[in-house]
């Protein structure tokens, strides 16, 4: 029988193994071929390969491709394809590297193979979009793939600039690539194109834009286009009304953020721990203790009452809300103490004016080799200065440096400040004003200025007054400075700083700290989420 006749027959036979027959059949075709010295067609190379990797023999697959003498860029690909399957992406970059060597043109469906291989932290990225350019067609999946990988990796600008290209190539984008360009961009221009690029693109109701999107939305602060954004998704899930909680939050709207987090549960979707968390530091912003309460029952009841990041906000939760012995008893109660925990407790009793214990527990973290942080000395210095306890709370200070290598910064600074003025040392808080390390900043001179209010030092509130208004012209400090001339009958300069303000443009800032009227009414019928808010809210800074 003729060549050709005998290859065409082992062709078929080994069409036959690759449908039916086991291993051990084809090792025995496979001896066949090598007697008959048919081992160097290459069309029987690649059928070899081709069942040797359907059965799971790499080592046999290896062999075969290696003992062949005429590889084309089809037995390259196979080898390339096999190694992609085995996620050996090693192997898949030396292959493609072995082949440009051996001088075998690469086509579309090495570069796909390669593209696709590129996954993981230590991606050559240049290196890879040279090979998504070299595509003679342009493939989504490979696109999607790269932008997507950018994404994962922190890359958000280079994302974001690849998904631009992929858009002036006309490539369809897909959901995976729209959520992917989404991910991290944090401002509105870049995110609103992308949404609109979501309607052209028949994806606007996907999951993954939508909660994108809402995300996107909430961390620029523009609370009512999350919430419109949140409004397209058909099936929202947890990471949907994540998203909006968290976003109503962070924009200081806290009794919205609890008005969705009940809305949530009446909706039947169960909360995670990152929606607790959000919930019970939107419920300790408002220092609402009844709510406060309501939320510890939830939190027992959904089995998250031992998670230490829960347990440290229910701290601050009953602390701002007036309860420092349930705060006391939450911080008792914890089965495990990070130093966040030492210090929502430590500032609960600042805020309610024990001194001697937030130093007491302060000596006591020490004690069991949990170590201080900033936030630490702020707590501990705000509780000796609310109860006059000058000489603990400048050897505290004098610590942070010597003792536990931490460099003061201005709040630390500014509490002590506010330590000397309350015990009637203005003259001191200015010399010590004088030799901090650090520049003072806004909030040392408004500390200082504070206590003149008090006090009535002229020259010392002046020379604070001037101080801030240097560093922020247009601050309100200016009217306290015209009522200390007033005070102290010095009308013509009192009347100087009148005009002063008149020509800054300075207005006194009203009680509440600005305010915005936000007022949406969202409604949808039947079995779909319900959401009215229609109120004027006080917008914190």
């Amino acid at each position: 029988r003729s060549g050709r006749a005998w290859n065409s027959s082992k062709l078929s036979d080994l069409d036959g193994c690759l449908n039916f027959g086991p291993l051990v059949d084809c090792k025995k075709l496979h001896g066949r071929i090598l007697k008959m010295g048919l081992d160097k067609e290459q069309v029987l190379c690649d059928k070899l390969i081709d069942v040797y990797v359907a059965l799971g023999d790499l080592d046999a697959t290896l062999k075969v491709f290696g003992d062949m003498l005429d590889r084309n860029v089809a037995s390259w690909n196979n080898m390339i394809s096999v190694f992609l399957a085995k996620k050996l992406t090693s192997e898949v970059f030396g292959l493609h590297t072995r082949m440009m060597v051996e001088d075998v043109s690469p086509n579309d469906r090495t570069f796909t193979c390669v593209l696709r291989a590129c996954t993981g932290k230590n991606v050559a990225f240049d290196y890879v979009e040279e090979i998504l350019r070299r595509l003679t067609e342009d493939d989504v999946v490979c696109w999607t793939a790269m932008i997507a990988e950018y994404t994962q990796n922190d890359l958000f600008s280079e994302s974001l600039k690849l998904f631009r290209e992929m858009l002036n190539r006309a490539i369809q984008s897909d959901n995976i690539g729209l959520s992917s360009a989404c991910a991290g961009i944090q401002t509105l221009d870049q995110g609103r194109k992308i949404h609109a690029q979501s309607f052209v693109s028949g994806l606007s109701n996907d999951l993954s834009i939508g909660n994108a999107l809402v995300n996107l939305h909430s961390i620029s602060g523009r609370i009512d286009e999350a919430y419109l954004a949140f409004e397209t998704i058909d099936s929202k899930d947890i990471i949907s009304w994540n998203g909006l909680i968290s976003g109503f939050k962070q924009s200081g709207f806290c009794e919205e953020a609890l008005q969705v987090f009940a809305q949530m549960t009446r909706a039947g979707v169960e909360p995670n721990l990152f929606t607790v968390g959000s919930a019970v530091s939107a419920a300790a912003n408002i220092a609402n203790r009844k709510q406060g309460k309501q939320m510890h029952s939830l939190i027992i009841k959904t089995g998250y009452d031992s998670e230490t990041e829960i347990s440290n906000v229910l701290i601050t939760l009953y602390a701002k809300s007036g309860s420092i012995d349930d705060a006391r008893r939450e911080f008792s109660d914890m089965p495990e103490k990070t130093e966040v925990s030492w210090n929502a407790l430590i500032t609960g009793y600042s805020q309610h004016g024990c001194g001697l214990e937030a130093l007491n527990l302060f000596e006591k973290m020490k004690q069991l080799g949990v170590m201080p942080n900033h936030v630490t000395f702020v707590g501990v210095l705000s509780a000796c200065s609310h109860v006059g306890l000058v000489n603990e709370g400048l050897n505290c200070f004098e610590s942070m440096t010597k003792e536990h290598g931490l460099v003061p910064k201005p709040e630390h600074c500014a509490c002590v400040v506010d330590l000397l003025c309350w015990a009637g040392s203005l003259s001191r808080a200015l010399e010590f004003i004088e030799k901090m390390t650090i520049e003072p900043d806004a909030m040392i001179w408004r500390t200082l200025i504070s206590a003149w209010t008090v006090q009535k030092n002229l020259e010392i509130g002046e020379f604070a007054a001037n101080h801030l208004l240097e560093l922020e012209p247009k601050d309100s400090a200016t009217y306290v400075l015209s009522n200390l001339y007033a005070v102290t009958g010095k009308w013509d300069r009192r009347d100087q700083t009148r005009k002063l303000m008149k020509d800054r443009g300075v207005k006194k800032e009203p009680s509440c700290h600005g305010s915005k009227f936000w007022t949406q009414i969202f409604r949808r019928e039947g079995t779909k989420f319900t959401l009215s808010l229609s109120r004027s809210l006080q917008r914190p800074k």
